[in-house]
């Protein structure tokens, strides 16, 4: 599995939390609020997608064996 590490240019904990919930690390109630901050922030959502999109990509170049 290949493992990247986001550099942001939110503040620390949105960055934390960003990176955290690419990766699964967010307990339920973390995501919940996380999801509702991103729903209230364009900018963050914006981010939120492309990380995501990224993400496809780098997996669809790199599949599992």
């Amino acid at each position: 599995m290949v493992s990247i590490v986001l550099l942001l240019k939110k503040d620390d904990r949105m960055s934390n939390n960003l990176n955290r919930y690419l990766t699964g690390e967010l307990t339920p109630e973390e995501k919940m609020k996380f999801l509702q901050e991103t729903a209230g922030d364009d900018g963050l959502r914006e981010e939120l997608v492309e990380y995501h999109s990224l993400l496809a990509l780098v997996g669809w170049l790199s599949p599992k064996s």
